[in-house]
């Protein structure tokens, strides 16, 4: 029998006492009563009222021993951790007294002062309409577990003891204000905390400033330099605009920040075993040269994304600008930034929109799967639906497509960076300018998801796969 069902026990055989002791008079009285008249002239009355009185007394010796248990039945002792579950039970029991000394305050005795002090502190009377706060009255959970503290048997007798004792209200308390306090809704992680708001507002891209003339000239003579196929789809302005504003948040908090993040990890780990190994100081083919298996896996995939320049020192500290802001905005779509001393020059480093062109196409390498008709090594986005720039072709002209690609995103001119989209039968304009690279993915996967199914290598487009539909509300 474990504790509970003892204590259980113990207020049971308390409530059946009266009930004991009212059998015992009982039967004893009637027993007497018939043992005094039981007459002397018939025998057999005598033997019958003698058999009478015998049960009964009987009957009255049963009831007087269980009185008798009951009353000097041993209390229970309990431990800490067994008064702190019956206490969460809400069981009452009795506990050993011991006798105080004189000028000491009993721990059940001061528990109840306590107690009701608290409750009249913390319940507070509506004043003038106004309702009760919930936050400031103390649960029933909390009473039951305050009301166990008192259940050691012992009384508080030094000084530090009183603090400690004291200390566990307050702590109680603040257990309960966290546990009963409302989940707090999942925050994007363009709105961190320690972050200024207006460091995730959105911005326009902006250029260098040696090319701001030709900038503008190019930005608003749009109509003058090739079609555009968002206006044959009946694409509004407003339309391309907030998608091309999601898609800019698509690419920072799913690949620009964690893959950021994820270069930090695998240089600290490589400083710890190789001080002089970093990514973006090292070359491709000495990282792929270390022997740390664990550290090797990690790194195998962080290789691809620095494939876009051999300046992986400038790369790196791009995506970190980059990744500082949401939506992106540091982004230059025909530029860069400044890098030790140096200013951005077309000939050293990529474009902006280059890098996050690439780095979109190897996340999706990782997200699809590889075409066996296109050979064991093949991307399964990057050499796909991505046709890079022929040397010497200077009219748009229909290239080949890979088997079972739709359409393919075709890259036009390096710099300024300008693509198109292409079918196998039609070649899709955009507009030149800073909204072409962006322009030109939103198209892709906007004649993907219409004219394909909705997938793209078999996966879908949608929350159930690489959930890109989501760029366009």
């Amino acid at each position: 029998m474990n504790i509970v069902e003892a204590v259980s026990d113990r207020k049971t055989d308390r409530a059946k006492l009266g009930i004991h002791i009212t059998k015992f008079i009982s039967f004893f009285g009637i027993g007497s009563l018939a043992f005094i008249f039981k007459g002397s002239s018939d025998s057999n009355w005598i033997f019958v009222s003698g058999c009478v009185t015998g049960i009964l007394l009987i009957f009255s010796f049963f009831e007087l021993w269980a009185v008798i248990k009951i009353f000097l039945a041993k209390p229970i002792r309990l431990n800490p951790s067994q008064s702190k579950l019956l206490g969460a039970k809400g069981i009452d029991f009795e506990v050993k007294k011991s006798t105080p000394k004189p000028n000491v305050l009993n721990t059940r005795d001061m528990e109840t002062s306590l107690s009701s002090c608290l409750l009249n502190r913390s319940v507070d009377s509506p004043k003038n309409g106004q309702p009760l706060k919930k936050s400031n009255v103390q649960s029933p959970t909390i009473l039951r577990n305050r009301r166990s503290l008192s259940t050691h048997n012992r009384s508080i007798t030094e000084e530090h003891e009183l603090e400690e004792y004291l200390g566990s209200f307050n702590k109680s308390a603040d257990e309960s204000i966290l546990s009963t306090s409302p989940l707090k809704p999942w925050s994007s992680p363009m709105m961190r905390p320690h972050d200024p708001l207006s460091r995730y507002q959105y911005q326009l891209s902006r250029s260098p400033p040696k090319n701001r003339t030709a900038d503008k000239i190019t930005d608003f003579d749009n109509d003058s330099k090739g079609g555009n196929a968002f206006e044959k789809l009946n694409i509004s302005g407003e339309q391309q605009s907030r998608w091309a504003i999601n898609l800019r948040n698509f690419i920072w908090a799913t690949i620009v920040n964690p893959l950021v993040k994820q270069i930090e990890t695998v240089n600290n780990k490589l400083k710890v075993s190789l001080p002089d190994v970093s990514i973006g100081k090292t070359s491709i083919t000495d990282l792929r040269a270390i022997n740390n298996v664990e550290i090797q896996n990690e790194i195998r995939v962080l290789l691809p994304y620095l494939e876009v320049t051999s300046n992986h020192g400038y790369l790196i500290a791009r995506l970190k600008t980059l990744a500082s802001g949401g939506y992106l905005s540091g982004y230059i779509w025909n530029g860069g930034q400044y890098y030790e001393g140096k200013e951005w020059c077309q000939n050293d480093f990529p474009t902006d929109s280059k890098i996050l062109i690439h780095i979109l196409s190897c996340w999706l390498d990782t997200h699809l799967p590889p075409d066996p008709s296109a050979g064991p090594d093949a991307r399964a986005f990057s050499e796909r639906y991505v046709l890079k720039k022929t040397d010497g072709d200077k009219k748009l002209t229909l290239k080949e497509l890979p088997s079972r690609v739709p359409f393919a995103l075709v890259e036009k001119t390096t710099n300024p960076p300008e693509y198109y989209v292409q079918s196998r039968t039609e070649i899709k304009e955009l507009p030149t300018g800073r909204s072409n690279p962006l322009g030109a993915v939103l198209l892709l996967f906007y004649l993907l998801n219409k004219e394909n199914y909705g997938e793209i290598a078999g996966v879908s487009l949608g929350r159930a796969g690489i959930n890109m539909l989501a760029v366009y509300d």
